[in-house]
């Protein structure tokens, strides 16, 4: 069986580009430029009031993949300015879309790199993994959760779920009620730091830029790779009658799986939906049929 062909990798990202997609059946996320900033999610089964026509229809929720990198006490979402795209692309062997990005302040730049994932294997869960490296030390904080700016509608933030504890608790999580507060959904997330010792870590239901949120702060070392990884679970009150207290079970589930475990699970899960693609035999040209070849046929 042949390999997935990816499309060429953008490298200069234009206006009228639509955002780049990713999703898995419940849940769609668009990301653009700079793609853990006001990114779109959406999730199977919520629906809100449309404030143009009061009409009833599909509503977003929070961005599931929110964050932020600050780079000598410049936080990126302040000064977006500073940020030079250096290239987006798909891998539809992985399913993933990772983005290049350097943000320079002054004389330091940090390399941001952004990979970014839907769970196939478990659904409700997606991924993010920010991979920062500075060419000279500096001051670094990492930034990950969250972010409802933007997004109509309202939320109960929630301390902790309720029966029994969890030995892996959210980092937070709340409620999301659309516009009509027709329905809800229960959002949960973790947030971990790899490759800083000591690093300073700290949470907020509201940080600076709006986020539910946690920071980790630390010094970092030249050309050396830091990862900020990120999972949020969302849950539909259609998928369960107590939305948000699943989705921190779905959550503590993700988490005791592991981070690369799910992102290998997904890959395989992903290569076994690719095996029931048509695959075109031959070069199409002019006065020439294409043969088409469906994989596993009986004969």
């Amino acid at each position: 069986m042949s390999e997935p062909l990816s499309p060429p990798p953008v490298r200069d990202y234009r206006p009228e580009y639509l955002p780049a997609y990713i999703a898995n059946g419940i849940v769609g996320m668009r990301a653009g430029r700079i793609p853990f900033r006001s990114g779109t999610a959406m999730v199977n089964g919520f629906a809100g009031l449309d404030p143009n026509d009061g009409l009833e229809g599909f509503a977003r929720v929070p961005f599931p993949l929110g964050a932020d990198v600050s780079l000598g006490g410049v936080r990126l979402s302040q000064r977006e300015e500073l940020v030079r795209f250096i290239e987006q692309r798909y891998d539809f062997g992985r399913a993933e879309l990772t983005t290049t990005l350097e943000f320079t302040v002054h004389d330091t730049t940090a390399r941001i790199e952004v990979t970014q994932l839907c769970s196939h294997t478990q659904p409700t869960v997606v991924l993010q993994e920010l991979r920062v490296s500075v060419d000279r030390a500096a001051d670094v904080a990492i930034t990950l959760g969250i972010d409802p700016v933007g997004v109509a509608g309202q939320a109960d933030k929630i301390d902790a779920p309720s029966g029994r504890p969890s030995p892996t608790p959210p980092d937070g999580m709340l409620m999301w009620h659309g516009p009509g507060d027709l329905t809800t959904c229960g959002m949960a997330y973790h947030a971990e730091l790899l490759g800083a010792e000591g690093a300073e870590r700290s949470t907020a239901r509201q940080d600076e830029p709006g986020m539910m949120s946690t920071t980790f702060s630390f010094r970092a070392r030249r050309d050396r790779a830091y990862r900020g990884r990120l999972m949020t679970a969302l849950v539909p009150e259609l998928v369960h009658p107590h939305p948000a207290d699943h989705a921190a079970r779905m959550l503590s589930l993700a988490i005791e799986t592991g981070w690369d475990r799910i992102r290998d699970d997904r890959a395989a899960a992903w290569a076994e939906l690719w095996r029931a693609r048509i695959e075109l035999m031959g070069a199409p040209g002019a006065g020439r049929r294409t043969k088409i070849k469906k994989k596993n046929k009986k004969k």
